[in-house]
């Protein structure tokens, strides 16, 4: 009976940590696109400045 229940808490530490990881992976990748996207806006925004400096 103490066998199973030991096994199952390290289960559940496995899956805690992998969950943990998940989330910090994901979180991560939020990070990097909110960058991106703001590279881009930026990129837009000269782009914009140009085009309507442009005389042509």
């Amino acid at each position: 009976m103490g066998d199973s229940e030991g096994l199952e808490i390290e289960y559940l530490k496995k899956e805690t940590a992998q969950r943990r990881a998940q989330e910090e992976t994901e979180a991560t990748h939020k990070e990097e696109a909110d960058n991106l996207q703001d590279k881009i806006t930026d990129l837009e925004t000269k782009v914009d400045a140009l085009k309507t400096s442009d005389p042509s």
